[in-house]
């Protein structure tokens, strides 16, 4: 019988939500792919991967002011600035 040489790609996906902070939405996904090791089964087992793929989504903004966090609720009536800083 003949014998072959099989090269094989095992793909593996695992997928997970995790809120970070971050400045931008491209940084949120890479620290958040970066995250993967804590946030997979432990019987998820990879030595090394090629390919991630993320998709942020802010879910918080910062008063320009000060510094201090905005809910979505704040921000989506065009606040940008927290109530003190906004009353200032």
């Amino acid at each position: 019988m003949p014998k072959y040489s099989v090269p094989v790609k095992i793909i593996a996906i695992a997928e997970y939500t995790v809120e970070v902070e971050a400045p931008t939405s491209r940084a949120a996904e890479e620290k958040a792919i970066n995250l993967w090791r804590f946030n997979v089964g432990p019987d998820f087992q990879v030595a090394d991967f090629d390919e991630a793929q993320a998709e942020a989504e802010q879910i918080s903004w910062n008063c320009e002011e000060c510094g201090k966090e905005i809910s979505y609720e704040e921000w989506a009536k065009g606040d940008t600035f927290c109530s003190p800083c906004a009353s200032a």
